[in-house]
């Protein structure tokens, strides 16, 4: 047993011994992939992982033949365990996807990794620009001519093309690989806000944002005449300025304020003929309604606050204490969310084509008047609170036509006489101290889903020559519904192939009253029944009878339902 256990421990004492770890290092490379430019330099972190006991600094180099690529050596020390290694591409790199190998070396130890280099052609880049000679600002007004821009950037002298927004652009001479200059025309009706420059090279396109911003020709109470560049940071003083530099296509921008003659300015003269102060295609625009307001001398001045060319308009602004706030003699005009107020009369109209929307006037002596030969197409907004009319219509042609506009204390809410012709949808005309709606002479009315209510008289009294209802409404006005006298051609209410569809109710003192109450004039002879109709028309509540209903003459009288004819020869035809 003896010899056996020895013979044991002398095999084990012959065994093999253990092998101590291999000292080393291993590399690793992030990103892997690495996307770069002709002329950009990009970064590679290069990881270090030892082991076995290896404690040496680690030399790393870019190793192969890499035509157009650079990295200087890095050495990561013993005590650090990464580094960063710079590639640079230049002009001489091949366009495309190559495969350079990073060598990493301590003493009789190399190692390598390779990276994916994707190579792609140069672009030109802006890094700053400036407006030449502008004090540090990059905004230009419309119409101010030739700027340059001074832009300061990277492979600037690679660029193929340039665009500055809408705008016309071209490099002036002395072009570096960081500096350009570029030329740009700001003409009249350039499209304000920022243009972006983007800059065209081999490698595609690169864009700077708002390297310009152009403004509308901006006036302001902290403006200038003199010094203003007419700028949102360096406006003018007065609207007169602006409008006197403004072409078509210019937007005059008038910030909040107030602008009156004691601050510069100058009003048209009212009269039969009046200049217009906002020339032809340009636009005065407030930088809100209830700010950006035009005072006048008052009503008895014979000013007007904005007479209007060919073209023209306003938007957002408030025109009070004028002979007329506003005024159009001829030419095509738009007016969107104005307020005329306080003036003799808001709005007048002697000739041309407006369009007006969201537009109020308040606290006129007339809101709205229409002479002469005009078309105007109201939409939204309101006349109201007016000392005599809220609207006016009168001409040998003139149309008014009103969409969802509203119409109240007055003292007649709209009245048209001439020849003028009112087309009314969805409007809604109350709370006048006289009548809601009045016409008369040669005046035609076509109504359709309005509203005439709580008027102090009539909500409609009509003496013109045509009028024609459908889906409207007549209530609660305090002496009649509908009044028709005169001789006009036709009043429909609906017809045999057409309903009426409208509704009369609780009109006259209680609401008791005649919904319609017919006092035209005396025939010599029975009248035509076609003059004169109704169909699915509710008189409170009632539809009348199918039938021709003829005058009786007598007064008060309720003809049910609730309709009196005091004419002699008169009739109503009802379907």
């Amino acid at each position: 047993m003896r010899t056996l256990l020895l013979l044991i421990g002398l095999l084990a004492a012959c065994g093999p011994k253990d092998t101590p770890p291999e000292k080393t290092f291993s590399i690793r490379l992030e990103p892997a992939v690495l996307n770069l430019r002709v002329t950009e330099t990009g970064n590679v972190k290069v990881i270090v992982s030892r082991s076995g006991g290896f404690s040496e600094a680690v030399m790393v180099t870019l190793g192969g033949e890499n035509t157009g690529l650079t990295a200087d050596p890095l050495s990561i020390p013993a005590a650090s365990s990464e580094g960063t290694l710079s590639f640079r591409v230049s002009d001489a790199a091949k366009i495309g996807t190559s495969f350079p190998v990073v060598q990493a070396k301590s003493g009789a130890i190399s190692k390598s990794e390779t990276l994916t280099l994707r190579v792609a052609k140069a672009v030109a880049e802006a890094t700053k620009i400036t407006v030449k000679d502008n004090a540090g600002s990059v905004q230009v007004r419309q119409g101010f001519g030739n700027v340059t821009l001074e832009v300061e950037g990277k492979n600037l002298e690679r660029v193929t093309a340039f665009k500055l927004g809408d705008l016309e652009v071209s490099a002036l001479p002395g072009r570096t690989s960081n500096q350009l200059e570029l030329g740009v025309k700001v003409p009249h009706g350039a499209n304000p806000g920022a243009k972006a420059l983007v800059l065209t090279a081999a490698g595609g396109d690169t864009t700077f944002p708002a390297a310009l911003f152009i403004t509308p020709i901006t006036s302001g109470p902290a403006g200038n005449d003199s010094t203003g560049a007419g700028t949102t940071d360096k406006p003018y003083r007065t609207m007169k300025k602006a409008l006197s530099l403004s072409q078509p296509g210019d937007t005059v921008r008038l910030l909040n304020g107030t602008y009156t003659a004691s601050s510069g300015e100058t009003w048209p003269a009212f009269g039969t003929n009046v200049t217009p102060n906002v020339p032809p295609a340009v636009k005065v625009e407030g930088e809100s309604r209830d700010g950006a307001v035009l005072e006048g001398p008052g009503t008895t001045s014979k000013t007007v606050g904005l007479a209007f060319s060919d073209d023209s308009g306003a938007k957002t602004l408030t025109v009070r204490g004028f002979a007329a706030g506003l005024f159009v003699g001829s030419g095509n005009v738009t007016l969107e969310s104005v307020l005329a107020s306080g003036n003799a009369v808001g709005f007048g109209v002697n000739g041309g084509s407006i369009k007006a929307s969201e537009a109020e006037f308040k606290g006129n002596k007339t809101g709205i008047l229409l002479t002469g030969m005009a078309i105007l197409e109201v939409s939204g907004g309101s006349s109201h609170d007016n000392s005599d009319r809220g609207v006016v219509v009168g001409g040998k042609a003139l149309k008014l036509q009103a969409k969802d506009f509203e119409v109240f204390g007055n003292t007649t809410g709209l009245f048209a006489a001439g020849g003028a012709e009112v087309r009314l949808e969805g409007v809604k005309i109350h709370d006048n101290r006289d009548h809601g709606l009045k016409a008369s002479e040669q005046a035609t009315l076509s109504l359709t889903a309005s509203e005439l209510y709580e008027n102090a008289r009539a909500g409609l009294w009509f003496s013109g020559k045509r009028l024609v209802a459908r889906g409207t409404t007549i209530r609660d006005n305090k002496e009649f519904g509908l009044y028709v006298e005169g001789s006009p051609d036709k009043v429909d209410f609906g017809s045999f192939t057409e309903p009426g569809n409208n509704d009369l109710h609780t009109n006259g003192p209680n609401g008791t009253g005649d919904q319609i109450l017919d006092v035209r004039s005396d025939r010599a002879t029975l009248g035509d029944p076609e003059s004169f109709t109704l169909s699915a028309t509710r008189l409170n509540g009632v539809t009348p009878a199918a039938d021709i209903y003829p005058g009786d003459g007598k007064w008060p009288y309720l003809n049910a339902p609730y309709f009196s004819i005091l004419g002699t020869n008169n009739l109503i035809r009802v379907y």
